[in-house]
């Protein structure tokens, strides 16, 4: 049969290109920046770079990660930020999903995030919450 040969072809130029299957990679912290803090948390009167952003964290390009990851996140709640492999113990997970976080407003202010979005942060978290 002539289609065989051609079949098979196109099966290894799919698994080369990684055919239509569903990663199972982790969120990149790249993607948690672009996705989800650039557009809901990095302006001027929020989580920008400069003397005093709220909170005293910075979530613009160059700081985003360092004030996120294993830091303690103020003396009213001395709460780790971002604990990872461990959404349920990050506060940011807590401030992003509680209607009344343990200080605080909910964030981002205004409206919640999407339930993907929030889903990209919790699989981050749970997968080690790398920097890449």
């Amino acid at each position: 049969m002539r289609l065989a040969p051609q079949i098979l072809l196109l099966g290894l130029v799919l698994t080369a290109c990684g055919g239509s299957e569903p990663s199972d990679a982790p969120p990149s912290f790249t993607e948690i920046h672009e996705r989800v803090l650039q557009p809901s948390c990095v302006f001027a009167t929020c989580h920008e770079s400069g003397p005093s952003p709220a909170g005293m964290l910075s979530l613009a390009a160059n700081d985003a990660y360092a004030g996120l990851v294993e830091v303690r996140s103020s003396v009213v709640t001395a709460k780790v930020r971002v604990v990872p492999g461990d959404p349920s113990a990050s506060y940011l997970m807590e401030k992003l999903t509680e209607a009344m976080p343990t200080a605080g407003d909910p964030m981002p202010p205004g409206a919640p995030l999407e339930d993907d979005r929030i889903e990209l942060v919790r699989a981050w978290i749970e997968a080690g919450a790398a920097d890449d």
